[in-house]
């Protein structure tokens, strides 16, 4: 006899074909490849909390600033101490509303607070978002997103009106 059935239980040959049937299964699911990847329009919505800006290549260069206010909300910009709460919250009627309160404190201690919310429509197209002001439609920026990984994005592009610069947002998602 060339293949001694008679020699191989049953058992063996159903053990064998599991193992083979786990490895197939095993290769084909080798990690997230398979799993789809949201579109931009689903991962953008929520609120963003900007926690680094960067004014760069602006018309004047003393114009070109970085703002890091990753650990404490607060930054020197010059004699002043800043503290900031900035928030871009993106909703899925294409509304998108744009929250500052800063609080200004001098070398003496003497704090000066300011607080803003814009309201703006914003279109999605590709990676790029255009928001125009609801009180004002002829304003409006144009920024290209990116959402690296889940929790953060990047938002670039040029203000308008402006210094001419090219402002880089970076914010986490709260």
């Amino acid at each position: 006899h060339l293949f001694p059935l008679s020699k191989i239980s049953f058992k063996s040959i159903l053990t064998a074909t599991l193992f083979g049937v786990m490895v197939i299964f095993f290769a084909s699911c080798d990690s997230e490849d398979d799993i789809p990847e949201k579109p931009l329009a689903e991962k953008i919505i929520g609120t963003w909390e900007v926690y680094y800006t960067e004014d760069a290549m602006c018309d004047d260069p003393a114009e070109n600033i970085i703002r890091d206010f990753s650990d404490s909300n607060c930054y020197m910009e010059g004699p002043l101490e800043l503290c900031v709460v900035f928030t871009h919250t993106f909703r899925e009627d294409m509304t998108l509303v744009s929250y500052f309160q800063g609080i200004a404190i001098t070398p003496d201690g003497v704090a000066d607070t300011s607080e803003m919310e814009v309201a703006l429509d914003y279109v999605l197209t590709g990676n790029s978002v255009t928001a125009c002001r609801q009180d004002m439609p002829e304003d409006c920026d144009m920024f290209s997103v990116f959402v690296p990984s889940d929790g953060q994005m990047i938002m670039e592009g040029q203000l308008s009106p402006g210094p001419g610069c090219v402002r880089e947002y970076r914010l986490q998602k709260k």
